[in-house]
């Protein structure tokens, strides 16, 4: 941890596509219900793995925010010549579900997915993000 202080601002340490794993972990044992499936047979550049990371980052996020005792599914995939898929998708709430106030009126909306897009894009991916016909969502990133 002292070395991540010290370091040069540009010489701090980012996560990728590799650090995915960790994101999960910490988001099972905050309490989330959260499923890694990982079928990576072919390295990410690393401005792709940082981008594929934001992805899963964003949508555990919403869950914990928005959808409190669902099941989630986090999917990787990266094959030689196929590019790099992620796929989060939540059931809707659980029957534990705390229940989260609607935003006031005047709110404005939030930012996250609409600035995920973004990211994905600049990436040179392909954004979606959906409801799901259960109630839940969908966020999905293709990376050529």
């Amino acid at each position: 941890m002292i070395g991540v202080l010290r370091a040069p601002e540009g010489e701090l340490p980012q996560p990728t596509l590799a650090d995915v794993h960790r994101l999960v972990a910490e988001s099972c044992r905050a309490g989330m219900r959260v499923e890694l499936l990982e079928e990576i047979l072919d390295t990410a550049p690393e401005s792709i793995g940082r981008c594929a990371y934001r992805v899963v980052q964003e949508a555990l996020t919403n869950v914990r925010k928005h959808a409190s005792g669902a099941e989630v599914s986090v999917r990787l995939n990266s094959r030689a010549g196929k590019g790099i898929t992620v796929l989060v998708v939540n059931t809707a709430p659980g029957d534990s579900a705390v229940a989260v106030p609607p935003p006031a009126p005047d709110a404005p909306p939030g930012q996250g997915l609409v600035g995920l897009a973004e990211r994905v894009a600049l990436c040179g991916g392909q954004p979606e993000y959906r409801p799901t016909d259960d109630g839940g969502w969908k966020v999905k990133a293709y990376f050529p």
